[in-house]
């Protein structure tokens, strides 16, 4: 797994975006029968990530929480929301045994083919309810189409896509000032640097008083800027993510855990077994001796299950 936190996507064959079906029976469109039913619900923390694509979610089932900035919000079923190009986000699902969703990751090139003369396209789909249910409709006609067995229904999809990108053009672009879209962006970008710096030495003994000599603010600014944008302490993020990074190994491997410890930047094999207790209720070898784990590589981002 990378250590940036950028996420690349790979388009689908022969379309300018991503189709990604998440559902208990198969994540994440692998469609492969050794991989084994799992449960959606035991996923845990993904960092906080962005890509140059456009993601347009559709909550079929279940829940989800979206984190964008500094601002937190839950759609339940049948509810959409869109994440613009270049926007940091960290998705995670509410606890239940029945979650589907349905994401479109678009190409950003493609949606700046559309309207070239705009170098920036941005899209809120709370500015109206009255394309809900035509969103709905085409995520499931595009569905249906993917699925299929004809090998040019990739045309079809096409098509759709483009009635997709109708109803953003026409109901859901915002237009933001220069003065406030340059702000944003020069925002997104140092809270990019931040959280990669972070992802490329998280192993190290990171500190808050060496992040803010780092990025030239003083401890208590840089500790409360940290808190208000990511939602948690520094400290408890570093913690986080040194876990997110060792759960491979803690599961899948034969190392100690003293090794892993060790490896993954934390202070001793008492720190990482507390941390790892605290999230998941036992500690990390009886979660190993317990619960076989299928790890889902998918863009450099894992979502990891127990099988049933």
């Amino acid at each position: 797994m990378s250590k940036t936190i950028y996420e690349s996507i790979q388009m689908d064959d022969n379309l300018p975006m991503r189709i990604l079906h998440i559902y208990p029976d198969s994540p994440l469109l692998l469609r492969d029968p050794t991989i084994p039913k799992l449960e959606l619900d035991t996923v845990h923390f993904v960092p906080p990530h962005w890509h140059r694509s456009l993601e347009l979610t559709y909550v079929v089932d279940g829940g989800i929480t979206l984190r964008t900035g500094d601002k937190v919000k839950t759609y339940m079923k049948d509810s959409l929301f869109i994440i613009n190009s270049g926007d940091i986000h960290e998705v995670s699902n509410v606890p239940s045994d029945n979650v589907e969703v349905v994401c479109l990751l678009i190409s950003n090139d493609y949606v700046q083919s559309l309207q070239p003369e705009c170098a920036d396209i941005r899209f809120d789909l709370s500015t109206t309810t009255e394309t809900h249910e035509a969103f709905i409709q085409l995520y499931q006609d595009i569905l249906e189409l993917y699925y299929a067995e004809d090998p040019f229904n990739y045309l079809k999809i096409q098509g759709k896509l483009l009635e997709v990108m109708y109803l953003l053009f026409t109901h859901h672009r915002v237009e933001e000032t220069p003065h406030l879209l340059k702000k944003h962006v020069k925002t997104q970008e140092l809270n990019k640097k931040i959280l990669e710096y972070i992802h490329e030495n998280y192993d190290k003994n990171l500190s808050l008083e060496m992040m803010a000599k780092e990025f030239h603010f003083s401890r208590e600014h840089f500790a409360r800027m940290f808190k208000e944008t990511f939602d948690k302490t520094f400290l408890c993020y570093v913690s986080d993510y040194r876990l997110y990074r060792a759960f491979p190994e803690i599961v899948n491997s034969e190392k100690t855990i003293e090794e892993i410890s060790l490896k993954h930047g934390f202070s001793s094999s008492k720190s990482l077994i507390t941390q790892f207790k605290k999230k998941y209720q036992e500690t990390p070898m009886k979660y190993r001796q317990k619960n076989k784990v299928v790890i889902l590589d998918h863009n450099e981002i894992n979502i990891h299950s127990k099988t049933m």
